[in-house]
């Protein structure tokens, strides 16, 4: 109790200002439903080298490094690496990430944490604030109702690397050929369109330009 108004003050004031109440009340009840649902996963394994927001260090990949930051990291009583990645939201893209078997940020925390080869590869889940929900292909780690299975086999974090190391190599080629997919909502797929992993396939957009997710369309200005 005592620790969270001088949070709010430093990394939320203006939940503080006149009319933001009813938001900050709702935080918190967010935040101690979270602490307390990962305090008892934490205990359930017993966990050890508790890190939060732990940074591995970078790894090589392609003409680049790759390197991420993870939101909770730490290791079972029996050694196992494990990885949480906390939500607010889109439970719903989370499931389907998880059950297609590309929910590539994790796969890259297993990466940057196991090497190339994920072996061991770490125990990885979502949790999504907003709800109080697990989300994992780990059930065993977790001991919680596992997503259903996609298109793309059990979710599997050594299958979810594997897979995103072939489709980048094959965009790779593509665009050292000069070769860019310009996937607006209507144009036609052609044979270079389709992956070797159906799962993985282009998404249809709406031509707006983004820095982050659309590199190729319009600004909202233009």
């Amino acid at each position: 109790d005592g620790h969270w108004p001088k949070l709010l003050r430093q990394e939320g004031a203006l939940l503080l200002l006149p009319g933001y109440q009813s938001h900050a009340t709702s935080l918190r009840s967010t935040a101690e439903r979270t602490l307390k649902d990962l305090i008892r996963m934490l205990k359930r394994h017993g966990a050890q080298d508790i890190v939060a927001d732990y940074e591995p260090k970078d790894r090589p990949f392609g003409d680049g490094h790759l390197r991420g930051k993870i939101d909770l990291f730490y290791r079972t009583q029996a050694g196992k690496p494990v990885v949480i990645d906390l939500k607010f939201g889109s439970r719903e893209d989370r499931e389907s990430e998880m059950a297609n078997n590309t929910a590539l940020q994790l796969a890259v925390y297993g990466f940057l944490i196991a090497g190339d080869e994920l072996n061991p590869a770490p125990g990885s889940a979502f949790y999504i604030l907003t709800s109080h929900r697990w989300i994992t292909g780990d059930e065993n780690v977790f001991d919680v109702p596992p997503v259903k299975t996609g298109k793309n086999g059990e979710p599997d974090m050594k299958t979810c690397w594997e897979q995103f190391q072939e489709i980048w190599r094959w965009r790779r080629v593509q665009l050292n050929a000069r070769c860019v997919e310009i996937t607006y909502t209507g144009t036609e797929h052609t044979r270079e369109s389709e992956p070797l992993h159906q799962a993985w396939g282009p998404v249809e957009n709406d031509g707006k330009y983004s820095d982050y997710v659309k590199l190729a369309g319009w600004r909202e200005d233009a």
